[in-house]
């Protein structure tokens, strides 16, 4: 993944990332921070309430956007002595509250979230009532209501706002059941069962929808996939656009935003990216999305025929993009390699070649094989032109190192 740059990262939302973790702080994090500040009699609650929401908002762009990122860094986290700060730094190059900082000054947010994110520690009550929203949060979702991290907390919290201690933990157990109320009523159940509720408060939990039946054993519900999103395609059709116009055009960008592009924003189940070797005689996957694993991205290599050819390399030597059917597999078997559908399965996909300069350094290959949703016209043409504007913008890029 690239540096912290805000410019890849959409803008802030709440919810499950990829992997199905949370996103950061649960949905109560929100009223610990605006219940001090009124408690408080601060001159703007709500300005308290934004800045504690969005203290961690490089968590929450990385859990929602990151893909098969979050994955890495989940399993990394997972392995002993290995703690989830630094499975951020390896598999990243930096650490998600870094990314808060930057995103924070980058999308210019509330001049009191940036002083709190800049100085955590300054004895400002405002700040220290972000701050003390943010922990009694985690805190209820780390160790519980019930617990010495919880009584330290509501003890800072009692003299922050100048109550006994038996009223500060009141307030805050009252808000975290006010918020559970509010998610469960505006029809978010399964936000509201994130929300760790104290447990004088758990008789709520009656009043959420009954979960739908669980998978039969040995049975697994089908994995969720984007669907076509034209609005975040032009989203990214105009980051893409305004990465090939920079100066610093980079290749691994461009590649990255096709990528996002093609997945989320096309809908697609898979995606590959892949590059010919230099002497032309294979082909190699650099990137993917939606594939399984590491493994299933190291198995998409492929050698050109020594007799014939194949769809791959049909592609990058005619320089034009196809949607490929079962039916032409059946018409001719050699036209789609064997590992391709140990890999694929028998499913339809599109392939794409990457041009620079009129020449094919290699292609997109993408399907929608794992959700069997048919790959309609439109869904081609917008396939090849996330691919077009590649090709256009890594020949740009080549022609303005030449110079």
């Amino acid at each position: 993944m690239p540096d912290p740059d805000p410019g890849r990262h959409p803008a802030p939302g709440t919810g499950e990332g990829a992997s199905g973790t949370r996103t950061g702080p649960c949905h109560a994090c929100r009223d610990p921070g605006h219940a001090l500040a009124a408690e408080r009699g601060d001159k703007s609650p709500e300005e308290v309430f934004i800045a504690t929401l969005l203290y961690r908002i490089g968590e929450l762009a990385f859990w929602c956007f990151g893909n098969e990122h979050c994955e890495r860094v989940e399993q990394l986290a997972k392995q002993p002595g290995i703690t989830m700060e630094t499975a951020q730094e390896r598999v990243l190059g930096f650490r998600l509250s870094q990314l808060s900082r930057r995103l924070v000054h980058e999308w210019r947010l509330t001049d009191l979230l940036k002083e709190a994110i800049d100085h955590p520690t300054r004895q400002d009550p405002r700040i220290q009532t972000v701050m003390l929203g943010h922990q009694i949060a985690r805190c209820a979702e780390e160790h519980g209501w019930r617990s010495e991290e919880m009584d330290r907390l509501v003890r800072r919290a009692a003299r922050l706002v100048d109550i006994p201690e038996i009223d500060a933990r009141t307030l805050l157990q009252d808000k975290a059941a006010a918020a559970f109320g509010m998610a469960n009523d505006c029809g978010a159940a399964s936000a509201a069962r994130l929300i760790p509720l104290p447990e004088e408060y758990l008789g709520l939990l009656d009043a959420l929808p009954t979960e739908p039946d669980a998978a039969p054993v040995g049975e697994t519900q089908p994995p969720p996939h984007p669907v076509p999103d034209s609005r975040l395609q032009l989203s990214i059709l105009r980051e893409l656009n305004s990465a090939i116009e920079s100066a610093r055009c980079d290749f691994n960008v461009i590649m990255e935003l096709v990528l996002e592009g093609l997945y989320r924003g096309v809908g697609m189940d898979r995606v590959v990216f892949a590059l010919m070797t230099p002497d032309r005689r294979g082909l190699k996957a650099k990137h993917a999305l939606g594939l399984p694993d590491e493994t299933a991205i190291a198995a998409f290599q492929f050698a050109r025929p020594t007799t014939g050819t194949n769809i791959l390399f049909e592609t990058l030597d005619r320089k034009l993009p196809r949607l490929v059917t079962p039916d032409e597999r059946e018409r001719d078997p050699r036209l789609i390699p064997d590992g391709l559908v140990t890999i694929m399965g028998i499913v339809p996909f599109m392939v794409a070649p990457i041009i620079i300069s009129q020449r094919s350094i290699g292609l997109f290959l993408a399907d929608r094989g794992l959700s069997r949703r048919p790959l309609d016209p439109d869904s081609f043409e917008d396939f090849k032109h996330f691919v077009q504007q590649a090709n256009l913008g890594l020949t740009l890029a080549q022609s303005r190192q030449h110079r």
